[in-house]
């Protein structure tokens, strides 16, 4: 089984599978080096009320490889699915690497996407989107050295980045 994406529901479900069929052999490709984590907390880290991005993760990468026997791996992408070949075509981001993988079972766990707004200046530098924890200490980074920040987007998450910078300052 292959599994796309490692946040909290892609981790769930390999654990799930790896908890009915002990012999299953799950791989889970996750882009950024974090797994079992809820996006939702970065705004908490960005205030300060959480001191570190590892907090903000449930379980480790190893303790999924050891505990759980779910081969893990952070920093891979996955680049193409050909669901007739039943193959998966993967990118190492750290060494450039690029490998397929053939499953018998996927599964797609690779979160939200960020509307990014047709207008003009959204690609300019200190312009930023949320979606990982990277994304969240990129943020937190760039907060620390401006005084004025605005945030596009009324949901839960917007509303949620809008308290904490209020907070910060």
């Amino acid at each position: 089984m292959v599994v796309v994406g490692g946040s909290a529901a892609g981790m769930a479900t390999a654990a799930r599978a790896k908890r009915f069929n002990r012999e299953l052999e799950v791989v889970v490709f996750e882009k950024t080096g974090y797994v079992s984590y809820a996006p939702c907390g970065i705004p908490y880290y960005i205030e300060g009320l959480i001191e570190s991005l590892e907090k903000l993760t449930y379980y480790t990468v190893e303790y999924f490889r050891k505990e759980r026997g779910i081969d893990v791996h952070v920093k891979h992408e996955v680049k193409e699915v050909d669901v007739s070949a039943k193959k998966v075509y993967v990118e190492d981001l750290e060494t450039g690497r690029s490998f397929e993988m053939e499953y018998d079972y996927l599964m797609l766990a690779t979160g939200g996407k960020p509307v990014i707004p047709p207008v003009e200046g959204v690609d300019l530098e200190g312009v930023y989107w949320i979606r990982s924890l990277e994304d969240g200490a990129r943020v937190k980074a760039a907060v620390e050295k401006v005084e004025t920040v605005g945030v596009v987007g009324g949901g839960y998450a917007g509303l949620e980045l809008a308290e904490a910078f209020r907070k910060i300052g």
